[in-house]
């Protein structure tokens, strides 16, 4: 269990001057862009901040006074702590708008399946799209998902609702030699096995091809990876699986937190014994 007052209460005064100060003032987020990639002079931030000398000058002692800057040899330079608060500030930011841009699918849909860490680096899924069934489309996510997966060089996947092309999909990727990291939640463990056949399964798992295992509790989660996407599918909160939405991103990040989030369910994953 989490203990909400040890992360948040506890640190509640020194987090907010800390934002405060770092974002509460234009001309400090100006000068602390401008620093960003390389340190520079007064006269190099007046010309491409275009800041007076004196603004300048004030927020730049404040900046050295709290300890985001130093000055060498008439440049000043951001220092770790800056780094590490402005890296920080821009991933609250990204949380947030990733929490307002999914704000309906996150609330309306079972998130308990995210892990602790999953949630805290929610930002990686900042850039994703939700792609949604139209009255003109309504396979539209599967369709988009059924493409991103037949494209797959490797794949990783858990299995919490099954469509019947499912099977037939993870068939066909492991005859043209794709390497498949599948779990599967019990309850339709029986199902997936009868529909690829305990023969191919066995051959597969033999080659190298295939990694399959069984969730010993229910996971509500859909999710696919492979080397250039990952898809969630959620449930509702009513328990019925949405086979109308599904939150698909390209981005690097959110392929290695969907690893991440992957990896955390594995570990309490048990091998399939194929008799």
């Amino acid at each position: 269990m989490v203990d909400f007052e040890y992360l948040f209460l506890d640190i509640y005064d020194d987090l907010i001057d800390e934002i405060r100060f770092l974002c509460n003032s234009k001309v400090r987020l100006k000068i602390l862009n401008s620093l960003y990639n390389e340190p520079k002079t007064m006269r190099e931030l007046n010309t491409l901040a275009l800041l007076s000398y004196s603004s300048i000058s004030n927020n730049l002692g404040k900046l050295e006074r709290e300890g985001f800057l130093v000055k060498k040899d008439r440049k000043y330079y951001l220092t770790n702590i800056a780094l590490l608060n402005l890296f920080n500030c821009a991933d609250f930011n990204n949380s947030i708008h990733v929490a307002n841009a999914f704000s309906d699918f996150l609330r309306t849909h079972d998130i308990s399946p995210f892990c602790n860490d999953s949630l805290r680096d929610i930002s990686a899924l900042d850039g994703s799209r939700l792609v949604e069934s139209v009255s003109i489309d309504i396979c539209k996510p599967h369709n988009e998902f059924k493409a991103h997966v037949e494209s797959a060089n490797t794949l990783k996947i858990i299995f919490s609702y099954l469509h019947p092309d499912y099977p037939k999909m993870i068939k066909k990727l492991l005859y043209k030699g794709v390497n498949i990291e599948i779990l599967v939640n019990k309850d339709i463990l029986d199902v997936f096995i009868g529909q690829l056949g305990v023969k191919f399964i066995k051959d597969a798992i033999s080659n190298g091809k295939l990694s399959l295992k069984y969730l010993t509790t229910n996971v509500k989660l859909s999710l696919a990876i492979s080397d250039t996407f990952v898809s969630v599918g959620l449930f509702k909160i009513d328990g019925s699986f949405d086979d109308n939405r599904l939150l698909i991103s390209e981005e690097n990040s959110a392929i290695s937190w969907a690893e991440d989030l992957f990896e955390n369910h594995s570990k309490n994953a048990l091998f399939v014994n194929i008799n």
